[in-house]
């Protein structure tokens, strides 16, 4: 148990540690010529590089209040961490989504109180979307991953029980289905 809680907080280091060493390629590289192509097929610009300095969550939301945006993260990253700490099934699949949340959502953190705003630079040209970053795509990965091993655990979960039910329900010598 404390070796894989040792592997966990070095790979969330790790992968902290790659979201702010890019943030900080963006501010050197990136900002002073704003924006610059990343991804291209052919003629058609998929993704781009563009410097942005965002105060608010995803989409710009909380632009307006900062100071709570950092409390609520900071409590909430706690909230996954104790999570991951106590849960007492340490199911892999679960350790990395965590590792994912906690990573990214350490960075854009770490990046608030430093800087009172978080560095993005992604952007989808193909679509209209929000400019992004490594840390937010950790944290989208992440949770979306972890709903779905969810899901997929309950449903297999309500499936075995259910199972076990109609196999009890024979013997008592219950057939109706």
């Amino acid at each position: 148990m404390i070796i894989g809680l040792i592997l966990s907080v070095v790979a969330i280091i790790i992968l902290t540690a790659v979201d702010l060493y890019i943030k900080d390629w963006a501010v050197n590289v990136l900002a002073p010529v704003k924006s610059m192509d990343f991804i291209k097929i052919g003629d058609v610009d998929l993704v781009g590089l563009y410097y942005t300095e965002n105060t608010g969550a995803a989409f710009s939301f909380f632009n307006d209040a900062p100071l709570v945006l950092t409390i609520f993260v900071g409590i909430l990253l706690l909230a996954v961490a104790v999570y991951g700490i106590a849960d007492k099934y340490k199911n892999p699949v679960k350790t990395v989504c965590l590792i994912m949340i906690l990573s990214g959502g350490l960075g854009n953190l770490i990046d608030r109180i430093r800087n009172g705003y978080v560095i993005d630079y992604l952007e989808f040209r193909f679509v209209n979307f929000a400019i992004f970053n490594f840390a937010d795509v950790l944290v989208t990965c992440g949770a979306v991953a972890l709903i779905i091993y969810i899901w997929v655990s309950e449903t297999s979960g309500k499936r075995r029980r259910g199972d076990l039910h109609n196999e009890i329900s024979k013997y008592r010598g219950n057939y109706d289905r």
